[in-house]
């Protein structure tokens, strides 16, 4: 009976942390195809800014190899607007999204099948250049002695970062050092 128990149990057991994975890996699959329809749209939006400039160009390239002094003068205002507005449009050629996921084995993920599981998988990373450090110790901080400070870390969105005991290296430079 207490064999049987245990097979019940461990059965029972195994049955929770396969279900579990296999959410994990939906998980994935969800995220990685997030990224891609996200780099696929940033593309289109690209395309279409680079053929606003192709046709803005080639436009201006022909009324100025084939128009008249006095056709130049009326699509001046028109070509000298639409270049201005091309000029100051603002866009980011480099990509929101990144290759980034992480498993997080030690993260709680609730409960599965009567059993409490672990492990979670992010698609954000931190961003140092988002991240800022507070305290009297960045101030008092002498090379070889222990200061303390409070390290805010933020991901690429400026979203405080919730998740702890990620490793981090920390390099204090002096911003006004001559």
């Amino acid at each position: 009976k207490v064999a049987n128990e245990v097979h019940q149990y461990t059965d029972s057991y195994v049955k929770a942390l396969l279900m579990h994975r296999d959410a994990l890996l939906d998980r994935i699959d969800q995220l990685r195809e997030a990224k891609e329809r996200n780099l696929r749209m940033h593309r289109v939006q690209l395309e279409a800014i680079l053929a606003d400039f192709s046709t803005a160009c080639d436009f201006t390239s022909k009324a100025l190899q084939d128009g008249s002094d006095v056709e130049l003068l009326m699509v001046k205002p028109v070509v000298m607007k639409r270049l201005q507005e091309l000029n100051h449009m603002k866009y980011n050629v480099k990509p929101k999204e990144d290759d980034f996921m992480k498993f997080y084995p030690k993260q709680p993920a609730g409960m599965c099948n009567g059993f409490e599981v672990f492990g979670g998988i992010s698609a954000k990373s931190v961003d140092p250049g988002k991240s800022t450090a507070k305290g009297e110790g960045l101030h008092v901080a002498r090379q070889g002695q222990e200061a303390e400070f409070a390290v805010t870390l933020r991901d690429r969105d400026g979203e405080q970062w919730r998740r702890g005991g990620d490793d981090m290296k920390i390099d204090i430079i002096e911003k006004n050092k001559n």
